[in-house]
């Protein structure tokens, strides 16, 4: 069982508690995949984007401060 969480800027959007087992799966980034391949892509551009694993929501916010420090030193102002 786990937990998965949404978050955006630190804050959670959304969560859910469910059963499932292990699998490796990809992850689409700025578009679906499907068994074809990629498709649906975005023309967005982001600045971060993160996913994992064992992150409280402290963790969350520790870290989404970090980025955004990060990303303004480096002028991005995000």
């Amino acid at each position: 069982s786990g937990n998965t969480a949404l978050y955006l800027n630190g804050s959670s959007l959304a969560s859910n508690a469910k059963t499932y087992g292990r699998s490796l799966r990809n992850i689409g980034v700025l578009g679906q995949l499907k068994s074809s391949g990629p498709a649906d892509l975005s023309s967005r551009q982001y600045a971060f984007y993160s996913i994992g694993q064992g992150l409280t929501s402290t963790n969350v916010s520790n870290f989404n401060t970090c980025v955004t420090t990060f990303q303004t030193t480096l002028g991005r102002n995000v």
